[in-house]
């Protein structure tokens, strides 16, 4: 019984285990109390979950210094602290640490739908396709229109190629918008959801000359006026020349205010010519 109870091994657990906490556990909790994020440790429901990408600048190098057997003990021991080692899993998309986790732990429905979004969200492929295959909830039209929105090609790719969720127009008005142009080009040439109104406009702000010619050359949408409005707003000489044939007198005029009080002169200049002759 002495030589057990003087064992330098049993002394080093003995010891590691203070105020029942790991020593590398502690480490993290002085960690995420130094970021305002202590309760990520002791449950505290009502606490809004932070950034992924704030938890993950402590996770990283904390999992990389204490490796699996620390991450397993965090994961049972420290309450809200195991839905974000997941959503780290799809910040990283580290599908390895994924599977690992997925062997002891269940998440909740809510949870799930999370790190799906999570994973949508940060391009994490790897990671996406473990969750379906593992059945997962949270996929959705969703999915795509997030990973459409955040630019992700080849999420977008991959779901249309191994899910039938499908998308909704938000895909592309959400690609126009943040001028994502190469999933843009996909999804026009790939899907038949198409851009909403919305989409029409935002790709008009952005002086997306070619996209408007084709929308409306391939008769998916028609003009409403608006249109003109905005690519005059923001300068657009040559779409506002194109939109100006098919537009109401009463959009032109909308237009050459517009670019009046935004200084674009020359787009001024050409839609008050083509006032003169309406």
């Amino acid at each position: 019984m002495d030589a057990v109870l003087h064992s330098r091994d049993l002394l080093d657990v003995v010891f590691a285990y203070q105020d029942g906490w790991y020593k590398e556990q502690l480490e993290l909790i002085v960690s995420l109390q130094l970021r305002g994020l202590d309760h990520l440790v002791r449950s505290a429901q009502e606490q809004p979950m932070p950034s992924i990408d704030v938890v993950a600048s402590i996770l990283e190098p904390w999992i990389a210094a204490h490796g699996l057997l620390a991450v397993r003990r965090a994961m049972r021991d420290m309450a809200n602290l195991g839905c974000m080692l997941f959503l780290y899993c799809a910040s990283r998309n580290d599908a390895a640490l994924l599977a690992s986790l997925h062997e002891t732990t269940v998440l909740s429905p809510f949870d799930q739908r999370r790190l799906v979004h999570a994973a949508a969200t940060h391009g994490a492929v790897d990671v996406l396709a473990f969750l379906s295959a593992h059945a997962y909830e949270g996929f959705s039209a969703d999915t795509m229109d997030t990973a459409a929105g955040a630019g992700h090609l080849h999420i977008v790719q991959y779901l249309t190629k191994q899910r039938m969720d499908g998308c909704t127009t938000r895909a592309m008005d959400q690609a126009i918008f943040h001028g994502h142009h190469d999933v843009v080009e996909w999804l026009y040439a790939h899907r038949t959801e198409g851009c909403s109104h919305s989409g029409l406009l935002f790709a008009a702000k952005r002086g997306n000359d070619r996209l408007v010619r084709r929308i409306i050359a391939d008769g998916r949408m028609r003009l409403l006026g608006s249109e003109i409005v905005h690519a005059a707003r923001y300068g657009h000489l040559d779409l506002v020349t194109f939109l100006a044939a098919s537009t109401s007198a009463c959009h032109l005029q909308r237009a050459q205010d517009a670019a009046t009080l935004m200084g674009h002169t020359a787009v001024a200049h050409f839609l008050t010519t083509r006032l003169a002759v309406h």
